[in-house]
């Protein structure tokens, strides 16, 4: 059931045309067909796997349908954004649940598949076919292990064996003296190439984790997701300890995170710790820590170049939030209005083939001196001109080559705001 006073006109909109999609290419019939896939094979968990994939990929479907029929695709986004976090209960769908918000939005801000993608497929293949020739020296094992109902299907798969040459005593003999004239010995290239194998295995490949002699030291960055610190747990419980994240908190964009409260136990007890940005729109700086076998402490930065990762993944997500501001200010907006309407107009639309009948109807276009206009109609509303105030005159004056986008937001009183992103 559709709560009808929870939801502005747009996103209505935006939610009918979304389920519309859904009935008119029949996923229905492909939900039911996983769900009875699962429902035999049950004790296989890929078809568990399956299931969920095939839920989440019609939803990609029809946001995709959504916005090739003319919807804009940033206004969508923002109305998905504002129908789950202005929830009061669990949903009955999931067409807009949390869960695959953070994925949708990511899909829709997918470019297409480029030709050099094709090259990829390519080199896999090229890939898989050099990678037979580590497999040629145990081709003959392979046909020797395979039973003999199948062996005269397996000879043919693998090629040709070729049988290695016979050693015997002369060939021992004139191995050992090459080697003995050799400068380097092979046995001790070897024994190089395994001592620094076996060192650079102590060292994980694992994003805000440093291993210096018998100390982890670890951090949690703003750009972090959840895989990330899913690994930083593995390796602190090699360590014998448990790493545990009480609370984490991310931007409404889920672009970064905004606040994280850490847990770690210990046998001899445990401790916390927490770190939280100034706002919920701005990155937090990080939080680090280290543990050792004589104890754990958290608030210390870490050592380079743990130290200096965690510095640029900090100033990465500076650079997105600077991005983002406006997109954050009208959310903000947004929920200091309550219940309201809103509208986003990008330029492409204020210039298009129909510029004049859009702006006899919404009153925005572009001016005969290539400046922005606003109409008469909207000169009480309150301006903002990116996310400063702004005046009617102000905003008529603006080059139209620098407006990016147009947000009307509209309260229950029938108050006008707009926003103007500007370059």
């Amino acid at each position: 059931m559709l709560d009808l006073s929870k939801h502005s006109d747009r996103e209505l909109r935006n939610i009918i045309a979304h389920e519309a999609e859904h009935a008119r290419q029949w996923h229905s019939a492909d939900l039911l067909l996983a769900e009875i896939q699962k429902i035999c094979l049950w004790f296989n968990p890929f078809a568990w796997v399956h299931q969920k994939l095939v839920q989440e990929n019609l939803e990609y479907l029809a946001d995709r349908a959504v916005l090739d029929s003319g919807f804009e695709k940033k206004q969508y986004q923002y109305n998905l954004l504002n129908a789950v976090l202005q929830a009061r209960e669990l949903p009955l769908t999931n067409s807009f649940a949390r869960s695959l918000l953070k994925k949708r939005i990511q899909m829709m801000n997918r470019e297409p598949s480029h030709y050099l993608v094709w090259g990829k497929y390519v080199a896999v293949v090229a890939l898989v076919y050099l990678s037979s020739a580590f497999v040629a020296p145990y081709r003959e094992q392979i046909v020797e292990l395979a039973p003999e109902v199948i062996k005269p299907l397996v000879k043919p798969l693998v090629g040709e064996v070729i049988l290695p040459p016979v050693v015997t005593q002369d060939s021992v003999s004139n191995s050992v003296k090459n080697e003995e004239a050799s400068p380097l010995p092979l046995h001790a290239t070897l024994a190089d190439q395994v001592l620094d194998t076996v060192q650079s295995a102590k060292q994980p490949k694992v994003k805000g984790v440093q291993i210096v002699g018998q100390t982890l030291y670890w951090a949690i960055m703003p750009m972090m997701t959840w895989d990330d610190i899913n690994e930083i747990k593995a390796e602190v419980q090699k360590f014998g300890q448990e790493f545990q994240i009480n609370q984490l908190q991310f931007d409404p964009l889920q672009k970064y995170i905004t606040a994280v409260s850490v847990r770690i136990n210990t046998k001899n007890g445990f401790g916390t710790g927490e770190e939280h940005a100034n706002s919920e729109f701005e990155p937090m700086k990080g939080y680090s820590g280290y543990i050792s076998e004589q104890g754990s402490g958290m608030g210390q930065l870490p050592p380079d170049p743990l130290g200096k990762e965690m510095e640029q993944d900090y100033q990465q997500s500076l650079a997105i939030a600077k991005k983002n501001e406006v997109a954050y200010f009208e959310y903000k907006l947004g929920q200091s209005l309550g219940t309201h309407t809103a509208s986003t107009f990008t330029r492409q639309v204020l210039t298009g083939a129909s510029a004049e009948n859009f702006y006899n109807k919404n009153g925005f276009g572009k001016s005969a001196d290539n400046t922005l206009h606003v109409s008469e109609y909207h000169k009480n509303a309150t301006f903002y001109l990116n996310t400063n105030p702004s005046t009617f005159t102000e905003l008529n004056n603006i080059p139209f080559s620098r407006v990016e986008r147009i947000t009307l937001l509209e309260d229950n009183a029938r108050r006008k705001y707009i926003v103007v992103y500007a370059q």
